[in-house]
């Protein structure tokens, strides 16, 4: 359901193709049959992020006024279950993991397509991650719990509701 909300976000932002047999996607994914497993608008809303399977773990980056792909890519480890663009767009976070792939969070340069960095204290599969309004830091959410990073450094600050303390976050 998640990746038919995303596909109709994205229609509905990009346009739907012009052709039936959508040759001409607004995605540049034509002949190409993906899961997609998570998106995320920059904080400007001029760019949509995707990532999900598409006989590999795929990301995509589209300009939203005028649908152009800026940037696309294949991920390291794991699948791609949460992302999130940077404030100014240019740096794309990508949480993964799986049951055989320890989480890790890649760092995405969105104008070169090239990985900047890796993040790898998570545990667990890394669902969800957030930067900061000045883009220095990161937050990331998995299933091991809740961490703070520093971007630049690729440095962990902090750990939050690691699996000790999750017992009793919710009394």
């Amino acid at each position: 359901m998640g990746s038919a909300l995303l596909l109709c976000l994205a229609v509905e932002v990009l346009g739907a193709p012009p052709d039936p047999d959508y040759s001409k996607a607004p995605f540049g994914m034509a002949g190409r049959e993906i899961s997609l497993y998570c998106g995320a608008l920059s904080q400007n809303r001029k760019r949509i992020a995707v990532g999900g399977n598409g006989g590999g773990s795929d990301w995509f980056v589209w300009d939203i006024e005028t649908g152009e792909k800026k940037s696309k890519g294949l991920m390291v480890r794991g699948w791609p279950l949460g992302l999130a663009l940077s404030p100014d767009g240019k740096t794309l976070a990508i949480g993964s993991g799986t049951y055989q792939v320890p989480g890790s969070i890649e760092l995405w340069d969105v104008g070169s397509g090239n990985r900047k960095g890796t993040l790898k204290k998570h545990k667990d599969t890394v669902m969800c991650l957030g930067f900061s309004d000045d883009g220095k830091l990161l937050a990331s959410g998995g299933i091991d719990g809740a961490k703070l990073w520093d971007v630049a450094e690729e440095k962990l600050l902090q750990e939050v509701l690691t699996d000790e303390q999750k017992g009793d976050a919710f009394l």
